[in-house]
């Protein structure tokens, strides 16, 4: 079951990270072709931005509930 938990928080420290890359540090590359599609005129970097701000949120809601679940084991 740690094994469970501590996957669990790493999954969530690899989402926090890369979406504080993308929304913070405005490192699109990190999102797939977004780039390219950035210079066609495609997509704006307000997708990037979403997608950066969505993959932080979720990465700490998950480190958060695997740290809760480290502390409050039975």
């Amino acid at each position: 079951m740690l094994v469970l938990k501590v996957l669990a928080l790493s999954l969530g420290l690899k989402y926090a990270v890369s979406g504080y890359l993308i929304h913070f540090k405005k490192k699109y590359s990190l999102v797939k072709g977004f780039e390219e599609e950035l210079r066609v005129g495609c997509k704006k970097e307000s997708y990037a931005n979403r997608i950066g701000l969505m993959e932080f949120v979720v990465g700490i809601a998950i480190s958060l509930a695997a740290i809760a679940l480290i502390i409050f084991d039975n």
